[in-house]
């Protein structure tokens, strides 16, 4: 197993923050009592995670965006081809089988959903009892809402091909040309060349149709396949739009949450979490709104938010709210509050009772007024607290990071901020709305640009959004987001979200750790030790058999070394992270006092620190 990225990205991160704290965090008085023990890095507090996902009707479609929803396109070429409808099957992605999340025997076992047959693929990959279709002879494409395409179209397919809409699994690929632009694809049957699916791509399209067709389908798929790596200490609960309600705890009105207290992301609870996405539903309106303040006041107001099962409280415990939707809000709660309508640009618009001003009441509110302000703030050096890219708040507030899924044509207003690609692509327009006339729109129940709210709401709150147009895009928006988090976390803090949960290939997991560790017997020299953590089924008792091996020490790596080494500290160049990597060399510049008053001693691969009168 190469071990190599994980070594340098551990030795990088404890350098930033051990090391860096050592030297950066304040000056060495020259008459303080040295102490004789190094300075502990402890174990950081578990965030909060609060996820929603979208359950309306519309997530029952296999098409994006919706605009494209007419009698002339649904026959039409363009309908099967991934240019014109993202959510269609696209030659090009590999798409991944989801995991099933199981306890057996008091262990969670991670292993595939089993691939479905090409010949007899279900409609909904996580029912058993789903119906079946032959892709070989009988695939249908998914039309509006959930009915599937009966007839064939004119000038669609070759002669002898469809029967009543049924056809050998295909798709179109579209070619660009003069008249056939690359940039909002043309329906013109021309444009498109049919392709019937070979023996090579005959398991991927059939993973496609089970798990990834429609809205629905493929964001169970991408958020299994993000959360299943998820590290169990992170805190987590969850929601849908409408049939369950951030913590709830067990049920709702309208249906099962399967036990979505927040707590520990492991053994049942993370089953749990699976097991309500392998169902997530799909009926009903869009109410983002609601959305917004359940969590946030479930944040404000439930007893367990800041509390470990063993009761201790937090008041340093980080909160992030994940939010996704496929599109135009609706359901809009009476009223005219403005929460955002004294700020500067772009956190200010010019309307009222929008995603964003809520999302700013819950960022700007401190959401428990009886605990200490101890949150880090995510404020890199150098940063400026007004800039949207960073959260200065240390009191308990909620950071949104959104999705939208298939959203991203709407964003094409000329007045509005300039869309390009991720939340802060044109930064420098968005800070200078002030002077530039670009506004964020009008909004409303059901209007197409809606979109923009979502974008404004991450703004507003200091989080990100992200705009996923087909079901691959949607599983790395989700990587993403649980990236983003994991580095406000590791960047503002002790290490609170270290390895994830990895599918060994056979059922089993293995996880990393990482462990610092001081000799009082040998001067205070230290380590770091990479382990790897593993189940393997034991098939003679029917039971998982955990073992942890060691993988590599930093310490005796240092010492197999011939000759002169570099000691690499965090960059603090200009305030910035200068060099690519993060690291600088370290210099006697760097020190808090001049180099005969501080001296580093490297023996035999120990870094040691000590300071003299």
């Amino acid at each position: 197993m190469d071990m190599t990225p994980k070594y340098f990205a551990a030795i990088k991160f404890l350098a930033a923050t051990g090391l860096g704290i050592a030297l950066f965090s304040a000056p060495l008085s020259l008459q303080a009592a040295i102490s004789q023990q190094p300075l502990s890095l402890t174990e950081g507090v578990s965030p909060n995670l609060l996820v929603t996902l979208d359950d309306s009707g519309s997530m029952a479609w296999a098409y994006a965006p919706d605009g494209i929803n007419t009698s002339a396109n649904l026959g039409s070429r363009a309908w099967r081809s991934n240019a014109f409808n993202s959510m269609y099957y696209d030659p090009n992605t590999t798409y991944r089988l989801p995991k099933q999340v199981r306890m057996v025997n008091g262990e969670v076992v991670v292993s595939d959903y089993p691939t479905p047959s090409f010949t007899s693929a279900p409609q909904n990959g996580y029912s058993s009892n789903s119906t079946k279709t032959n892709l070989s002879s009988k695939f249908r494409a998914q039309g509006s809402g959930t009915s599937f395409i009966t007839t064939c179209g004119t000038g669609v397919f070759p002669a002898g091909v469809c029967s009543n809409g049924e056809a050998p699994a295909h798709y179109f690929q579209y070619n660009v040309s003069a008249t056939c632009p690359q940039r909002n694809p043309s329906n013109n049957n021309n444009c498109y060349t049919y392709n019937q699916v070979g023996t090579a791509q005959q398991t991927n399209f059939a993973i496609w149709y089970a798990f990834y067709r429609t809205r629905n389908l493929a964001t169970r798929s991408a958020a299994n396949l993000a959360f299943y790596t998820l590290p169990e200490n992170v805190r987590l609960t969850w929601g849908a739009l409408n049939t369950c309600s951030i913590g709830a705890g067990s049920t709702s009105s309208s249906g099962t949450c399967s036990n979505n207290t927040i707590k520990r992301f492991s053994e049942q609870h993370r089953v749990n979490f699976f097991n309500w996405l392998s169902a997530l539903p799909q009926s009903g309106g869009t109410p983002l709104h609601d959305a917004i303040k359940r969590a946030g006041d479930f944040l404000q107001n439930n007893t367990k938010a800041y509390k470990d099962d063993d009761g201790s409280e937090y008041s340093c415990r980080a909160s992030y709210h994940i939010l996704m939707t496929d599109g135009m809000w609706n359901g809009r709660p009476s009223g005219n509050i403005n929460h955002d309508g004294s700020l500067d640009y772009p956190y200010k618009d010019d309307q009222t009772n929008t995603l964003a001003d809520w999302a700013y009441h819950y960022w700007a509110t401190d959401l428990r007024s009886n605990l200490a302000n101890k949150v880090a703030p995510y404020l890199p050096d150098g940063a400026d607290s007004k800039d949207p890219r960073y959260d200065p708040a240390n009191w308990q507030h909620m950071v949104n990071f959104t999705v939208g899924l298939g959203l991203t044509n709407s964003l094409q207003l000329s007045t509005a901020p300039t869309w390009g690609g991720s939340t802060f692509t044109n930064h420098s327009e968005l800070m200078n709305m002030a002077t530039n006339g670009k506004r964020w729109p009008a909004v409303g129940n059901d209007d197409p640009d809606n979109v923009y709210d979502l974008w404004h709401t991450a703004i507003n709150s200091r989080g990100e959004f992200f705009s996923a147009d087909s079901p691959d895009s949607l599983v790395a928006a989700f990587a993403d987001i649980l990236s983003r988090i994991s580095g406000r976390t590791s960047s503002a803090a002790s290490p609170a979200i270290n390895s994830g949960m990895q599918d060994d290939g056979t059922g089993g997991l293995v996880s990393y750790a990482y462990q610092t560790s001081y000799s009082s017997n040998d001067s205070w020299a230290g380590d770091i030790k990479g382990y790897l953590k593993a189940k393997t089924y034991n098939a003679v008792t029917g039971l998982f058999d955990v073992t942890t091996t060691e993988e590599w020490s930093a310490r005796d790596n240092l010492d197999s070394r011939v000759g002169n080494r570099n000691i690499m500290i965090a960059s603090h160049t200009g305030g910035t992270l200068g060099d690519a990597d993060g690291l600088t060399e370290f210099s006697w510049s760097h020190a808090a006092m001049p180099a005969p008053q501080v001296r580093l001693l490297i023996t035999c691969g120990r870094i040691l620190t000590m300071a003299t009168r």
